[in-house]
Order: structure tokens, then sequence, then C-alpha cells
């Protein structure tokens, strides 16, 4: 998924160190989740070294806005409005260079594949 998704972060967040005790948004059992906890373990921290919190993108929105949050790791629109505010750790396309890649896959019939190679 590449740089499609990322973990945005307030600005004073510098260096993978800097999350230890911070309120991190994702939403749980997505890609961003997989990819969270991929660069957590690239970076040597412990998942209950930060305070990891299951939103949604829109909810992620609005704690970003209200400073309920810290960073978020997300997809667009999410990720773009989180953006303007603050700036990128890391992304998908990083973290799959690490060991751990996303992917959008399609699966069809192959009979279908072969009437529609388009």
């Amino acid at each position: 998924l590449g740089n499609s998704e990322a973990l945005e972060v307030k600005k004073s967040i510098t260096k993978p160190e800097d999350l230890i005790g911070k309120r991190i948004a994702v939403p749980f059992i997505s890609t961003t989740h997989y990819s969270l906890l991929a660069a957590l373990k690239h970076w040597g921290i412990k998942p209950g070294q930060v305070q990891i919190i299951n939103l949604q993108p829109p909810a992620i929105i609005a704690a970003w806005q209200r400073g309920d949050i810290d960073g978020a790791y997300v997809w667009a629109p999410a990720v773009n409005e989180l953006e303007k505010e603050g700036t990128v750790l890391t992304d998908s396309e990083k973290v799959g260079q690490w060991g751990a890649p996303t992917l959008d896959v399609w699966v069809v019939r192959k009979d279908f594949a072969e009437n529609h190679p388009e």
C-alpha cells in the first residue's frame, strides 16, 4: 500500500523512541494496525509501551483536532487531515521494506480472469 498509509504524529515526536507513553490511534484489525505493530517491533518498542487506541478514521480526525491523541496510523483522507499539523514518522512502504508488506489483492475465478484480461 506504499505511502498511502502512514504513521502521522505531532511535530514534537521526532524519533521512534518518542512514541513511548504516547497515545496512538489506529483502526484495529486493519492493514494500518498490522503496520503499526510491525513498525514498533522493528524499532524495539513493545506495544505495551505505547497507548494504542482503537478508533476509526473519522474518530481519529476528531481526536486529533481535540488533542486527545499524539498520532495515528491511518489512510486517506484521515492521514491528509493529520498531515496538516503533523509529520510522518513512517509509512507502509518503509514498513514493507522492513519485512512486513501490505498489499491490495484481487481474487477472481480463473474463467472470469480469462474472459476479462483487462
